[in-house]
């Protein structure tokens, strides 16, 4: 991911259970921040927002976070159209996002 880029979220309907994704406070990242993460939508709150295939999200930026293993991990920022920030993970933006084409 490069920063000012636009992703969109695909290939989240593959999965049998977990099609969406959620902004989830993370316990092993030093800073509780925020992060994208594959959820089952039948286990969402109503209330909650989520992504699904097809939504876009920009990249804010690559920093260097660390986690509960306590050394430093690169994770994604970025803004989702609902204006909410979180962390996505190399693991998570290799295969979950493509960039966007204009």
């Amino acid at each position: 991911m490069q920063q000012g880029k636009m992703y969109r979220v695909r290939r989240l309907a593959d999965n049998k259970l977990q099609t969406a994704m959620v902004l989830r406070d993370t316990y092993h990242m030093k800073d509780h921040n925020p992060q994208l993460t594959t959820e089952n939508p039948a286990y969402i709150s109503a209330a909650a927002k989520y992504l699904i295939d097809g939504d876009v999200v920009a990249c804010l930026g690559r920093e260097m976070v660390t986690t509960a293993h306590y050394e430093k991990q690169p994770f994604y920022r970025v803004l989702t159209l609902t204006g909410e920030t979180g962390y996505v993970s190399k693991a998570i933006r290799n295969k979950y996002f493509e960039l966007v084409r204009l």
